[in-house]
């Protein structure tokens, strides 16, 4: 996994591992974690907002790097 990602809040990270790394549905990353599918999904759309913006700041910085 990205270094991003594994330096995310563990609220976003787990979801987001078990979504994407693991495979798990949803409802089986909500079963996993002991949690409502509704926190599960919300937690997933908040990580990944969350890693967007991380993706963007990383770019930018970048972008000045390289000037």
């Amino acid at each position: 996994p990205s270094a991003l990602v594994l330096d995310m809040p563990e609220s976003f990270r787990l979801p987001i591992l078990l979504k994407y790394m693991e495979a798990l549905s949803n409802q089986a990353s909500s079963e996993r974690l002991d949690l409502p599918i509704s926190t599960i999904e919300t937690r997933l759309f908040r990580g990944r907002k969350l890693l967007r913006k991380l993706l963007e700041k990383e770019r930018d910085l970048e972008k000045t790097a390289v000037r």
